[in-house]
C-alpha cells in the first residue's frame, strides 16, 4: 500500500509542478506578445514623430520656397524697371550727358597705322557656279537646303560652323 500512496504522491507533485510549468509558459507566452506589441507601439509612435517632424520641417521650406519667389518677382520687377529706356534717359541727363551733335565729335588720327585696302579673297571671290545656291522661297526649301548643304559639308570635311 506504501507504494501506492507514494506514486500517489508522486502523481500529485508531478500534476503541481505541470500545472506550474504550464501558468509559467503562458505566463511567459503573454509577456512576450506584450512586449512585442511594446516594441511595435515605439516603433510606431518613433516613426510617426519623424513623418511630422519632416512635415514641418517641409512646410517651413515651402514657406522659404513661396518668400524667395516672392523676392525674385520683386527684383525681376525691379530689374525690368531699371533698365527701361525712359528711366535710362533720365539718369543719364541727370549725371550730365546730353546726346551728341557732329561738332561735339572728335576723331582721332593715328599716324602709321597700317591700312589695307584690299578685301580678303573670299570675301571678294564670285562664288563657283557648284557653291552658288538659290535663295529658298519657302521654309521647307530652306530647311531642306540646309540639311542637303549640312551632308555636303560632311563629305567633303567641312563644317558648317
Amino acid at each position: 500500500m506504501n507504494s501506492t500512496i507514494g506514486s500517489t504522491r508522486q502523481k500529485r507533485e508531478q500534476l503541481k509542478r505541470l500545472s506550474w510549468l504550464k501558468e509559467a509558459q503562458a505566463f511567459l507566452g503573454w509577456g512576450a506578445i506584450l512586449i512585442l506589441v511594446a516594441l511595435v507601439g515605439a516603433i510606431y509612435l518613433n516613426q510617426a514623430n519623424e513623418i511630422a517632424s519632416v512635415g514641418r520641417r517641409v512646410q517651413g521650406l515651402q514657406g522659404t520656397l513661396v518668400k524667395l519667389k516672392r523676392e525674385n518677382s520683386e527684383l525681376t520687377r525691379k530689374i525690368a524697371e531699371a533698365e527701361s529706356l525712359d528711366l535710362l534717359e533720365s539718369e543719364v541727363r541727370r549725371l550730365g550727358f546730353v546726346p551728341a551733335r557732329a561738332e561735339d565729335i572728335e576723331y582721332l588720327v593715328i599716324t602709321d597705322f597700317p591700312v589695307t585696302t584690299s578685301m580678303p579673297a573670299a570675301l571678294t571671290a564670285e562664288p563657283t557656279p557648284e557653291k552658288r545656291v538659290e535663295m529658298p522661297t519657302t521654309m521647307r526649301e530652306a530647311i531642306w537646303q540646309r540639311l542637303i548643304s549640312g551632308v555636303d559639308n560632311l563629305v567633303v570635311g567641312e563644317s558648317s560652323e
